[in-house]
Parts: structure tokens; sequence; C-alpha cells
């Protein structure tokens, strides 16, 4: 498979750049969103192949209406 437009969701910083520099290392493009409200934002301005976030989030944001 080729490589993917992901887009990272996390708040902590360090858990992102775990999460970055794996996915980098099989050669996948990789933005990061530090919560909720800016993961809507980016992925409402461009197409990501895949969007990643932790399971136990505690960040609840409302899609925009």
């Amino acid at each position: 498979a080729g490589a993917l437009d992901v887009l990272v969701v996390e708040d902590n910083e360090i858990n992102r750049l775990v999460l970055r520099d794996m996915l980098a290392r099989f050669g996948h493009r990789v933005t990061e969103a530090a919560d909720g409200a800016d993961c809507l934002r980016q992925a409402a301005a461009r197409r990501f192949d895949q969007r990643t976030a932790p399971s136990t989030s505690q960040t609840r944001t409302a899609p925009p209406r």
C-alpha cells in the first residue's frame, strides 16, 4: 500500500510525537490535531485517508451544524 495522509488527534504532545514518528517511518504524511475542535477544523479543510485518536479521549466536541 502507498503512503496515506493521516490526521492524528491527541491532546498529549508526547503521544502525538511518538505516533507521528511511527507513522512517518512507514512513509505516511502526518498532520496533527491537539483536540477535537482542531480535528474538526482540519478535517473540514482537507481530505485525510485516515484519522486516528485515542479511544480514551475525554474531549467531546459536537460536529458543526
